[in-house]
């Protein structure tokens, strides 16, 4: 699978893996409705405990620098 615009990805509470233009990294992201007035998404780090928000990595905050997604691959068996 191929990277596409963070503006396709899913917005069902899929995980995918997402990249910051800014810091030049990826990480596991999903998207996150943050109002209850209005769609406003954002795309929000999930943490290994199934927290949102960084991990004090430098993948970033500002969503406007999120321009990719892809499909996260399937594990090993």
């Amino acid at each position: 699978m191929e990277w596409q615009p963070i503006e396709t990805a899913p917005r069902d509470g899929t995980e995918f893996l997402a990249y910051d233009s800014k810091a030049k990294k990826f990480d596991v992201c999903l998207m996150r409705n943050i109002s209850t007035k209005q769609p406003l998404w954002i795309c929000q780090q999930v943490q290994i405990d199934g927290s949102y928000g960084p991990d004090g990595g430098e993948f970033g905050c500002v969503t406007a620098y999120i321009t990719h997604w892809m499909p996260l691959p399937e594990p090993p068996k």
